[in-house]
């Protein structure tokens, strides 16, 4: 590549053997679209390729939706969940245990990476000793 492709702003896209590269046109795009989603292109109901993922998608998003209309009514009767009533004491001491679950939480997995990098150099020292 030259210095001049690193200077301009233009979209460039792989070309034949002659020419390294040569600019991206629309034209390009478009024949992209019509190959891997027919002749519906991209406002058409399903694209080839991702028919699993949009239905996915909208699974997804409508048991979201459902959990968040039912969320007020889950599990509570006239206020008390399922811990009982919430106190300032309940409230003070869930908040403590989430500031020290993050305060743990990067020492605990520091450790444990510190263990697997230390099996990894003993099992590289080990292949170079005897292979």
């Amino acid at each position: 590549m030259g210095a001049s492709a690193c200077t301009t702003s233009r979209l460039y896209a792989p070309a034949t053997t002659q020419m390294p590269w040569k600019p991206l046109r629309s034209q390009d795009f478009h024949s992209w679209i019509d190959r891997n989603c027919g002749n519906r292109g991209l406002t058409g109901t399903v694209c080839a390729r991702l028919p699993a993922v949009k239905r996915t998608a909208s699974t997804l998003l409508a048991i979201w939706a459902l959990m968040l209309a039912a969320a007020p009514a889950a599990l509570a009767e006239g206020g008390v969940g399922l811990a009982g009533p919430t106190t300032d004491k309940t409230v003070t001491f869930f908040c403590f245990g989430v500031i020290a679950f993050f305060a743990l939480l990067p020492i605990v997995l520091s450790l444990i990476q510190g263990r697997l990098e230390k099996r990894k150099d003993q099992r590289r020292s080990d292949l170079e000793r005897l292979g």
